[in-house]
């Protein structure tokens, strides 16, 4: 004899599963490598979602923003360059600065 209720209650524990197992796959996205791109791509990501936390090297990475409004009120923004797969010197968009902490403006 089939229990209902227990049969009932593991079809909904694999149901849980399966929907977190679908979510975590869909927001697991490997950061973009930019020393493997071209500048156009790493300049087209930035333009796409407005910001991105970018890989810069081996171990270290970046956040570019496409502009102003992607930084917090107290900061402003200036070019931001890297090294891409096809030149040393990529402007791949800006990055956000506070400007405090560089004598320019604010308390």
């Amino acid at each position: 004899m089939v229990d209902v209720e227990r049969t009932g209650n593991i079809a909904i524990l694999l149901s849980v599963t399966v929907a977190m197992v679908c979510f975590a796959s869909t927001r697991a996205e490997a950061r973009v490598n930019i020393p493997r791109i071209s500048c156009a791509a790493a300049q087209q990501v930035v333009a796409k979602s407005g910001a991105a936390v970018m890989t810069t090297g081996r171990h270290t990475f970046r956040r570019f923003v496409a502009h102003r409004g992607f930084c917090d009120r107290s900061q402003d923004v200036r070019p931001s360059y890297t090294q891409a797969a096809d030149t040393a010197y990529c402007q791949v968009a800006f990055e956000c600065y506070d400007r405090h902490i560089l004598g320019i403006g604010g308390p």
